[in-house]
């Protein structure tokens, strides 16, 4: 009896490969300060009806900029701004254009060596999960002086770029390591590029062509690992029974707070959620009222998190989590 028994755990032990469930990986999320530089390059020519008409724009600068607080995830290498201190600083700048009207007749000429540039530097979601876009600016206004072959005084003109998205493509490092680096990618125009309605100042046309780019580097230097604390977060609390949840929330710019909750633990799903426009740099409390058929996830699991995110015009959206306990 005792053999047959080992030969029946023999049997059932070699019967066909069997499932070894291996231990899920744990999310480690990690903080980074970074550093970008990038050249930015815009060439346009239209051709207009008529003889020798046309119009060319050459505008360049390199400019150079700062994000003092990027989280990465192991999970999916999104990168979350965590600050809206970041600036971006202007290296040097070039333009010069030309147009030509009355047949070729008379030439204007245009140049100038210094940029006016808007907004802040912030890394966005890209449309796939996981993939991370760049905006390094807001705008950048090219002021130039004018002259002409008609013997008229010196003129002024400015021209104008938007921002422009960009690719952010890893190119060493993973989540974790001290140094991370990024190939900032960014292009709309004429063919081979795509996008041409986009490129500032183009008209259809069969000689137009218009081309606006950016190339850079963005570097990610390791600050620390983010420990997620276990006990409550102040400034956040829930209802007994969880009927209502209240965070404080403030933010250094006239923004909005899209804010989320979610049970303590378990699962991601979010419970209730609410928007508000908030002053710059006033403290609000709001109170998001958590539906009757939606409160027990979170009495299970013991309170809330609170998830808010900040959008703010022209320099993007940061996050930061609190939690409540029952």
């Amino acid at each position: 009896m005792a053999g047959g028994g080992v030969a029946g755990a023999m049997a059932a032990t070699n019967d066909g490969p069997h499932q070894v469930d291996r231990p899920k990986a744990v999310e480690k999320r990690y903080l980074y300060s970074a550093t970008f530089t990038a050249s930015v390059t815009q060439d346009l020519k239209i051709v207009y009806p008529g003889f020798n008409n046309e119009e060319e724009w050459h505008l360049s600068a390199s400019i150079a900029g700062v994000h003092p607080a990027l989280e990465v995830s192991t999970e999916n290498s999104e990168l979350v701004p965590r600050s809206t201190r970041s600036r971006v600083t202007v290296q040097s700048a070039r333009a010069t254009t030309s147009l030509r009207t009355d047949d070729g007749r008379v030439t204007s000429n245009c140049e100038g060596s210094t940029v006016e540039i808007g907004g802040r530097p912030t890394p966005v979601p890209g449309l796939l999960f996981g993939s991370n876009e760049f905006l390094a600016y807001g705008a950048l206004a090219f002021p130039t002086t004018c002259t002409d072959n008609q013997g008229g005084p010196p003129g002024t003109g400015t021209y104008f770029l938007p921002k422009l998205d960009a690719e952010l493509t890893p190119t060493s490092g993973e989540p974790g390591d001290a140094l991370l680096t990024y190939a900032i990618d960014g292009a709309v125009g004429t063919a081979p590029l795509q996008y041409e309605l986009l490129c500032p100042g183009y008209e259809e046309g069969p000689s137009n062509t218009c081309a606006y780019q950016i190339r850079g580097t963005l570097k990610l230097k390791l600050i620390k690992e983010i420990v997620a604390p276990t006990g409550a977060s102040k400034g956040a609390s829930v209802t007994p029974g969880a009927t209502k949840a209240a965070v404080l929330v403030q933010c250094p710019a006239a923004c909005r707070a899209e804010i989320e909750v979610m049970p303590l633990r378990g699962s991601p799903r979010v419970l209730a959620r609410d928007t508000v426009s908030l002053v710059p740099g006033k403290r609000s409390s709001v109170q998001v009222p958590i539906p009757k058929k939606n409160r027990r996830p979170a009495v299970r699991s013991g309170g809330v998190r609170i998830r808010i995110t900040y959008r703010i015009p022209l320099a993007g959206a940061f996050s930061e989590e609190r939690r409540a306990l029952l």
